[in-house]
């Protein structure tokens, strides 16, 4: 898998990448998850620094995330099925 702000970026030691994604406006991101029991949060690097990532509870039935949010919650859904697991 490749990454925009680089593999070794301490999110990917303990969440689970799902890709690149560049939005709309042009800025680039990784996207990923943190699973913790029946908990997903989201884990969204948009920088090589250590404090450059977005994290948070994913609320499956919330309806308005940014384009961001919405496109990790889709690959998630895509990761699971590809996984045979259930969301």
């Amino acid at each position: 898998m490749e990454f925009y702000h680089g593999k070794n970026h301490h999110m990917w030691s303990y969440c689970i990448p799902l890709g690149q994604y560049t939005s709309k406006d042009g800025k680039k991101y990784d996207l990923g998850v943190f699973i913790e029991e029946e908990s997903v949060s989201f884990a969204i690097v948009y920088g090589k620094k250590g404090n450059e990532y977005m994290s948070g509870d994913i609320i499956f039935h919330k309806k308005d995330y940014n384009e961001v949010g919405q496109e990790t919650i889709k690959r998630y859904k895509e990761y699971l099925i590809k996984n045979n697991q259930q969301g």
